[in-house]
């Protein structure tokens, strides 16, 4: 029993394994090694990336005393801690080991083994702490087409939750404080699984919840510690080519020439780690406004990296980080470092995305987050904020989008959905626009006998056009007719659908009725009877539309 104790003395935690613990016994001990076993990339289904210096990865198994030590590889959920002389390297499903004083055993439950899962074996540091590894075919999850290695990713994703409840009991057991170190380690484990992405579980996702309400307030070292050790280095192989490295400036001109751009592309090993975005977005989101100072220089290449890619999923992930960000960044120090500008161009980049089948979600995101940058650092007012609104509205959005998207309808309505903030941003300055936008804004309300108008569209211009004319009223008289006949035919086609059929038409209906009461407070005669005969429309429609007497416009 004796010499039982002394050798749990040289055991020091590591992590989990399935439903077991792993152990690093280190020390005076004599150890033989019993057998040493190679992973099977192919049995298991997922690509285990190599040590640095190594051939194969590999784990070593060894025996002592009276102890059966052993540790079951296709289970394992955590990868082995990185040690200052390079003993272990995270991997995907295991790990490697090197040196004589090291062993890695994965030890049951109960008395038969010796070791059991008491907080009061356990020691209470937690330095040993490792990140959850998840695998990179998540990456690619929604391309995979191998049934085998889906399977084996929907395990792990279910075996995942299992360990995030352990890891939950551990922390509650754990009398102590922990570490910063520790901190920050049980922080970066856990934050990939607190979304929505292809790896969590829903009740991976509550418990992962429930682990950091115990870190409510992160301060500044905790997420520097995860930014320098968990975010940082993977960017470092590719810098973003329009900012220096060092201070996070905006480079007078592209780091590598103007073919540096490809060469960033082909060699994106952060795309490796799929837990990348979710742990800047965690940093983003706790950092107070006063803190910026301290950790501009290793977020700001991570946030270009996902926000200047070149597939969508990167882009909208990049753009909501942008989004978090403005809420509380120092305009100064945007301005300042000129990263601002770096933000701009990349944000009207987004807008150029079409045809991808996420391309509507980015360009809600997109225009949203330009729109905050623009009000963010510019001075209300001023000809900088006038031509940077300008350039949104009538360069990305009217220029682009409805020119060479015009027969998408998601695409459109994106567009649509996001317009009535940014008009409002411009006010009277959409004069200059209204060519351009009540006939987009009216079309989609003529009926269609060949492709139906989607309804939700149908709405969402309205809401539009009814801010156009609260914003630009002294313009809206020469536009009463357009205006007034799609609001009339659309009326009429209503009339035409049944009721019980058409959830959405009551909806809609008021809406054509909000609308006439806009155009009546800005052109007054515009709803009188005897326009309706103008436009061919039933008069008996237009009576139930709402007809309003009022004095005409001057």
């Amino acid at each position: 029993m004796h010499g039982q104790k002394a050798k749990r003395k040289n055991l020091r935690w590591v992590g989990i394994v399935g439903a077991k613990k792993i152990y690093i016994c280190h020390g005076d001990l004599k150890w033989k090694e019993a057998c040493r076993t190679q992973l099977d990339s192919h049995q298991m289904g997922l690509k285990a990336p190599s040590s640095p210096g190594h051939s194969s990865p590999s784990v070593r198994i060894r025996n002592f005393s009276h102890y059966h030590i052993g540790i079951n590889l296709p289970s394992t959920l955590l990868a082995p801690p990185r040690y200052a002389s390079g003993v272990a390297h995270a991997i995907g499903l295991g790990g490697h080991f090197k040196g004589s004083d090291l062993c890695v055993a994965s030890l049951g439950k109960g008395r038969n083994h010796g070791i059991g899962l008491s907080a009061s074996v356990i020691p209470l540091s937690l330095t040993l702490l490792s990140s959850f590894w998840i695998p990179q075919e998540f990456s690619r999850h929604e391309k995979l087409d191998d049934a085998k290695v889906v399977r084996k990713l929907e395990r792990w994703k279910n075996d995942a939750s299992q360990v995030l409840l352990e890891l939950k009991t551990l922390l509650n057991q754990h009398d102590e404080n922990i570490s910063l170190e520790d901190q920050a380690d049980v922080v970066a484990s856990v934050v990939p699984f607190d979304g929505k992405d292809p790896w969590v579980a829903p009740d991976a996702r509550e418990i992962s919840i429930d682990i950091l309400r115990g870190f409510p307030e992160p301060d500044v070292h905790l997420l520097k510690r995860i930014l320098m050790h968990d975010v940082k280095p993977l960017f470092l192989s590719t810098p973003h080519p329009s900012s220096n490295l060092s201070t996070c400036r905006k480079l007078p001109r592209l780091a590598g020439g103007p073919m540096a751009s490809q060469d960033y592309f082909e060699e994106q090993t952060w795309k490796e780690h799929p837990m990348t975005a979710s742990l800047v977005l965690f940093v983003i989101k706790n950092i107070r406004s006063e803190d910026y100072e301290d950790l501009w220089h290793p977020v700001i290449p991570s946030v270009m990296s996902l926000l200047d890619d070149y597939e969508a999923r990167y882009k909208i992930k990049g753009v909501r980080i942008v989004s978090e960000m403005l809420h509380i960044v120092p305009k100064m120090l945007l301005k300042r470092t000129g990263v601002d500008g770096l933000l701009l161009v990349s944000l009207n980049k987004c807008l150029g995305h079409l045809k991808d089948p996420e391309s509507p979600k980015l360009l809600r995101a997109a225009i949203s987050a330009t729109l905050s940058l623009i009000l963010l650092t510019t001075e209300h007012g001023t000809a900088q904020r006038f031509d940077q609104l300008c350039a949104l509205l009538g360069d990305s959005i009217i220029g682009t989008v409805w020119i060479y998207a015009s027969d998408s309808f998601e695409v459109i309505l994106a567009t649509v959905e996001a317009l009535p903030p940014l008009m409002k941003a411009l006010d009277i300055g959409i004069a200059c626009y209204l060519k351009a936008l009540i006939p987009q804004l009216v079309h989609p309300l003529y009926p269609n006998s060949v492709r139906l108008t989607p309804v939700v569209l149908q709405k969402h211009s309205l809401i539009a056009l009814m801010t156009v004319i609260n914003e630009c009223s002294p313009r809206i008289s020469r536009w009463k007719g357009t205006i007034l006949d799609g609001v009339g035919r659309c009326w009429v086609a209503l009339q035409d659908v049944d009721p019980s059929r058409n959830d959405d038409g009551e909806e809609l209906k008021e809406l054509l009725h909000r609308m006439c009461r806009e155009l009546a407070n800005a052109c007054p005669s515009v709803i009188q009877a005897g326009e309706a005969h103008v436009f061919g429309v039933r008069r008996s429609s237009m009576h139930q539309l709402g007809r309003i007497q009022t004095v005409p416009c001057s």
